[in-house]
């Protein structure tokens, strides 16, 4: 198991809303994330403010589709790499379904969707808007 920490980007998206339809395309800002991979498993994703320099540091909710609440994601159908260094790139290749959202937003709440279509193309994601969850060292427990 290894950690993986991205700084703040963004990332490509795409969300299956209806099936057999075309997905819907976004390109997200997303927060620092930090990415708990195996290998050939999904990985484990949570957010952060800036980079972890202690095990104390906070993390929040990744504002995510397929992200439990615990920082698991579902991995669909999609088959993850044995290399843990393409798990994160690969996470955000795969479609994401209007699942296993939950509470993510502060402002929008469960409601991933009109979060995701107000802040689809901008160049940072509001920081203020995230949701504590732990703490880093409970990631690799």
């Amino acid at each position: 198991m290894v950690a993986l920490w991205h700084p703040p980007q963004v990332w490509p998206a795409a969300l299956q809303l209806e099936p057999f339809k075309p997905p819907r395309r976004f390109r997200l800002p997303m927060p620092g994330l930090i990415f708990v991979c195996r290998p050939g498993s999904p990985p484990g994703v949570v957010a952060v403010k800036r980079r972890p320099t202690t095990p104390e540091d906070p993390i929040y909710r990744a504002p995510l589709y397929n992200v439990y609440p615990d920082g698991n994601t579902c991995p669909g159908s999609h088959k993850y790499s044995e290399d843990v260094s393409k798990i994160p790139e690969e996470f955000f290749t795969a479609f994401f379904t209007q699942s296993l959202g939950g509470e993510v937003s502060k402002k929008y709440g469960h409601d991933l969707l009109k979060l995701w279509k107000s802040i689809d193309g901008k160049r940072r994601y509001p920081l203020r808007d995230l949701i504590p969850c732990g703490k880093v060292e409970n990631l690799l427990k």
